[in-house]
């Protein structure tokens, strides 16, 4: 028994339905401007400039400056510097915590005494605030016009900050550790999430 196949060469051509393709271009993601199967040069797919929004994959490094205009490096230093102060007087004033006692000699002796691998601090503190103060720090580099890694500084630059100046605690290297490399983490998926409601 035979059976007769033909193949798609010798099919003839079927109407495209546009509108059906248009709603499937509709919820593809910004990167992928081809359906698979489909020659990326075809008229019915409009192409996108990748670098026209923010967030999309492949993006991470190239965010269009007319969304975040990149501020002088002494802006995100200052908002930082805002946030612990903002900080340190809740701790001081509403909760009244004893490590947030601070004057000029706990400043003085935290500089002479440097850092230290001692830590005290309960597991939540460490994993979750530190990490999310940091996420802060970064943003406050990250929403001025910096991108990933110029970032980073700006929150080594506030767990520095804060350890020194916002504690009577000895500056500890896990606190750091959490808050300027965990930090950074947290606060791309902040700055993603916010960018999308922004956009």
């Amino acid at each position: 028994m035979m059976v007769a196949t033909r193949s798609y060469a010798q099919m003839a051509p079927t109407a495209v339905d546009t509108s059906a393709q248009s709603k499937v271009l509709d919820v593809l993601p910004a990167w992928q401007t081809t359906l698979p199967g489909m020659d990326e040069r075809s008229p019915l797919i409009p192409q996108r400039d990748v670098g026209s929004t923010l967030n999309e994959i492949g993006s991470l490094f190239t965010d269009n400056p007319q969304y975040y205009p990149r501020a002088p490096f002494w802006v995100p230093l200052l908002k930082i510097t805002v946030s612990n102060a903002a900080l340190w007087a809740i701790d001081r004033y509403v909760f009244n915590y004893d490590f947030s006692h601070i004057s000029l000699n706990s400043w003085s002796n935290n500089l002479q005494r440097g850092w230290t691998w001692r830590d005290t601090d309960r597991f939540a503190n460490d994993f979750f605030f530190h990490p999310y103060t940091g996420g802060g720090y970064y943003m406050d580099a990250r929403s001025l016009g910096y991108n990933y890694w110029e970032s980073i500084p700006f929150a080594i630059f506030g767990a520095a900050e804060w350890k020194y100046f916002g504690e009577t605690d000895q500056p500890s290297y896990p606190d750091l550790i959490n808050t300027s490399i965990n930090g950074p983490f947290v606060g791309e998926v902040d700055y993603r999430l916010t960018s999308n409601i922004l956009n």
